[in-house]
């Protein structure tokens, strides 16, 4: 189990008070990246960045948060770490990943010096500006999207060992699902994968088409370790966890099983199906690369292959893909064809 919390978020979002609460919470040690650079390089931060300039100090950060080790630690990061994918890939190596996200408007109260900060900001570039680019960044890397809402600070960290709890609990014991309403609305109460759903109750599903600019869709080959139809062709997708929202969910999924990192803006929703216990979010997103370059989830998928509509519906009349249902591949045919 991952034994680090790492918070990334815009400058101003409280990464660095809640997680030294959050530390204090959960008997984990809290690290600041922001101070550890400071300490590598001997200066303020911002003295860093005028000195080297925003790319070459996002460089620097990434090499520096790239190479720290940290166990049992609650780490809070400066904004633009999110710019380091190496630094991103090693923090996720043993940390549950947290966007602590906040309204532009709140972030604008809570800044105020914003030229001895340490703030990534290029030339030209307004707070807005930076905001705007950073939160489809933020939402695609994180495991756990944090919206405190108007708390104090010591129920937003109650709130958020919370839900870090679930999630703990998710890992040891399976995966934990909200459970819905005949209208799709989370009623509070949850389940454990595996278990029967309530009748009348219902979990979220979100499913992921990705499709190349041939028209082609990638589909992929459940491996044979998979409790539920080892072998099979699918489409790539699963269960949202609990406190997860369906697009997040979907993005995780790509991110998880394929290695696709995709941002929200690229997650174009083709519809909502409710079935007979659960709510089918289906998604697709545009991707051009060969096959062979996708990084899969052994233990989820044991290959991936680009196949045309033609082949999909073959290999559906044969018993080798899975089958959604008539309504559901005209639906799928229909909303993909541009």
């Amino acid at each position: 189990m991952k034994s680090n919390i790492v918070l990334i978020g815009m400058p101003g979002s409280g990464k660095s008070t809640i997680g030294v609460l959050l530390a204090k919470a959960m008997g984990k040690k809290f690290v600041d990246t922001d101070a550890v650079i400071q300490e590598k390089y001997g200066d303020k931060l911002q003295s860093i960045l005028d000195t080297n300039g925003v790319d070459a100090f996002i460089r620097l950060e990434e090499d520096t948060v790239a190479a720290f080790e940290a166990e049992n630690t609650v780490i809070a990061t400066g904004g633009s770490v999110i710019y380091g994918p190496r630094a991103m890939a090693h923090l996720r190596e043993n940390g549950v990943i947290v966007y602590i996200k906040l309204p532009y408007e709140t972030i604008e109260q809570r800044i105020n010096n914003m030229a001895t900060r340490g703030i990534a900001l290029r030339a030209g570039q307004t707070l807005r500006d930076l905001y705007n680019e950073r939160i489809p960044l933020y939402e695609a890397g994180c495991d756990v999207c944090f919206e405190p809402g108007a708390v104090d600070i010591e129920a937003s960290v109650a709130k958020l060992c919370a839900l870090l709890a679930s999630r703990m609990q998710a890992e040891t014991s399976g995966e934990i699902w909200d459970l819905l309403d005949k209208d799709g609305q989370k009623t509070g109460k949850t389940m454990t994968r595996g278990a029967d759903v309530p009748s009348g109750l219902y979990h979220q599903v979100v499913h992921i088409w990705v499709v190349n600019s041939k028209g082609e869709y990638l589909v992929q080959q459940r491996a044979q370790g998979v409790s539920w139809k080892p072998g099979m062709w699918a489409v790539t997708g699963g269960s949202a966890v609990s406190g997860e929202e369906p697009l997040t969910a979907a993005l995780r999924e790509v991110r998880e099983e394929i290695g696709v990192t995709a941002v929200p803006a690229q997650m174009r929703l083709l519809a909502r199906l409710k079935r007979t216990n659960s709510f089918c979010y289906v998604y697709r997103v545009l991707c051009d690369q060969e096959a062979s370059a996708f990084t899969l989830q052994r233990e989820e998928v044991d290959r991936v292959a680009w196949m045309t509509r033609e082949q999909i519906e073959f290999m559906r009349a044969q018993g080798t893909f899975y089958d959604y249902g008539d309504a559901y591949f005209r639906m799928i045919w229909d909303r993909t064809r541009n």
